[in-house]
């Protein structure tokens, strides 16, 4: 089908007498008309698939529940030693489709890829997104550099249509704060 519809497409552009070159340069007429040897690439068709589990999936309904999921994820004897940021991919439902650890740095600070948690957000169709990460030190309280992250994560996935719904800090014992809950999201 996209071939089909792609050989129209080239035929409507018969007039620029020129060759087509792949889909990400596709509208760059320019250089489109600059390339001028009347040959056509042939593109590969992409098929995309999903089958899900027939199991059921969790659902976030508060803070708690996605701290449950968290503590399953993130490993238990390095939460003092090191950070690290996991996300759970939830879809419409607030039904977990799946979890990331994502991202593991030192003592103090992690590196964040904006580009890998949204890049897995739209393989696996989430609507949103739950993260979490923790402090080794034991301090729930949000830094400056947390919240930057958080807003930059929210305003990447507003784009996407892929929503932020929280934000965690673990801390080194049985506890967490919520961004949401404490009104920094």
């Amino acid at each position: 089908m996209l071939h089909h519809c792609f050989k129209r497409f080239v035929d409507s552009l018969s007039f620029l007498k020129c060759r087509i070159i792949p889909w990400l340069m596709l509208w760059d007429f320019s250089l489109l008309y600059r390339m001028n040897n009347n040959q056509l690439l042939k593109l590969r068709e992409l098929s995309i698939g999903y089958s899900p589990k027939e199991t059921p999936l969790p659902q976030i309904r508060n803070s708690s529940d996605a701290y449950r999921l968290f503590k399953e994820l993130f490993e238990p004897n390095s939460l003092g030693l090191n950070e690290q940021f996991v996300v759970l991919y939830i879809n419409r439902a607030n039904r977990v489709i799946g979890g990331l650890k994502a991202f593991k740095g030192g003592i103090s600070a992690t590196v964040v890829d904006h580009r890998i948690i949204f890049a897995t957000a739209l393989k696996v169709l989430a609507s949103g997104i739950v993260i979490a990460h923790n402090h080794p030190s034991g301090n729930l309280d949000a830094s400056e550099e947390d919240l930057k992250l958080t807003n930059r994560i929210k305003e990447a996935g507003e784009l996407l249509d892929v929503r932020l719904i929280d934000h965690l800090i673990l801390g080194i014992k049985d506890d967490y704060s919520s961004f949401i809950e404490k009104g920094w999201l």
